[in-house]
């Protein structure tokens, strides 16, 4: 949990089901309150899509997929990110 990244586990069907403190670090959002919830709220409905490929990539054993999305700070405000998965 000492690592400055957000990293996330994401079931088949989306739904988070874990994610390190960082993500109340950088987003403002305490991790306990995402467990179980579906990512898609996180995401800016634009790169929606986006974020969605990057999950089907992983889903079809593409060793790393990477992209670029806009999440949501529990401010509000917007955040760009790299993000990378791998199955």
């Amino acid at each position: 949990d000492g690592v400055g990244d957000i990293v996330y586990v994401i079931s088949p069907e989306g739904l988070i089901l874990s994610v390190n403190t960082a993500l109340e670090t950088v987003l403002g959002w305490p991790p306990s309150g995402w467990i179980g919830q579906h990512f898609g709220p996180l995401i800016y409905k634009d790169d929606l899509k986006v974020a969605e490929a990057l999950i089907a990539d992983c889903l079809s054993g593409a060793r790393i997929s990477t992209g670029n999305l806009r999440v949501h700070r529990k401010s509000g405000e917007l955040a760009s990110f790299e993000v990378s998965g791998m199955p």
